[in-house]
């Protein structure tokens, strides 16, 4: 994630299949300065990641008849 998309010094939510994680994660240099090496590109600069098994969607309930 990046400054650009959200205010890294604030928590922030993340909804993944209607499942909202909240959290403030801090900034990695090296986390940031290793992915930018390993795409050797200097623009992917990303000083927080986030990752999480995306649990599985609720199955939407039919109206009795």
């Amino acid at each position: 994630m990046s400054d650009a998309l959200l205010d890294l010094d604030k928590e922030y939510t993340i909804v993944v299949n209607d499942k909202a994680f909240t959290e403030k994660r801090t900034r990695d240099f090296n986390a940031m300065f290793d992915g930018m090496i390993k795409k050797f590109d200097s623009e992917y600069v990303f000083p927080v990641s986030f990752e999480c098994a995306v649990p599985k969607a609720e199955a939407a309930k039919e109206p009795s008849k």
